[in-house]
């Protein structure tokens, strides 16, 4: 039987080391974190294309912002008057001549209200319930718009979403 104690003691003692606690004690981990509202958008070229005639009809192209946001985040889509407006209307310069072609870009495809950057007025409001939302924006090049010399026009605008 003594030889059987020292077998388990020796046993107990090779293996791993038992700790002798005193006591225990115990807290809470506050864990947080504060999700704010995001929203980027990417605008897509307004391109009216290759023209023949103008001033002869309205030229209209659409061009669509695709917006990343938060899912459930409010939005609300201005626009500036781009690089070149004159007396609050939009007009593309020339690439190598001081002309200009007047443009327009609306909130609807019926093109009756201007995309402008008043809140609440001439912009555009949405919701982006699963964090994606697209936008079009409409443009027009009105028929009545001087002739213009055959070349290049653009014009930068500048859309800036807030949410």
């Amino acid at each position: 039987m003594k030889f059987t104690a020292k077998l388990v003691f020796a046993a107990v003692a090779i293996g791993a080391p038992v700790a002798a606690f005193a006591g225990t004690s115990s807290t809470t981990l506050p864990v947080s974190a504060i999700v704010m509202d995001n929203c980027t958008v990417v605008a897509l070229p307004l391109a009216f294309g290759t023209l023949t005639d103008v001033g002869e009809e309205n030229v209209d192209s659409s061009a669509t912002l695709t917006l990343a946001c938060t899912p459930n985040a409010d939005y609300d889509i201005s626009m500036d008057n781009g690089l070149n407006a004159s007396s609050g209307v939009r007009r593309m310069k020339s690439a190598t001549a001081n002309e200009f072609l007047p443009y327009e870009i609306y909130t609807s495809n019926a093109r009756t209200q201007r995309w402008g950057n008043t809140s609440g007025t001439d912009t555009v409001s949405g919701s982006a319930p699963l964090g994606v939302a697209s936008v079009t924006a409409f443009g027009r090049i009105p028929a009545g718009v001087a002739a213009v010399s055959a070349g290049s026009f653009s014009d930068t605008v500048t859309v800036t979403i807030n949410f």
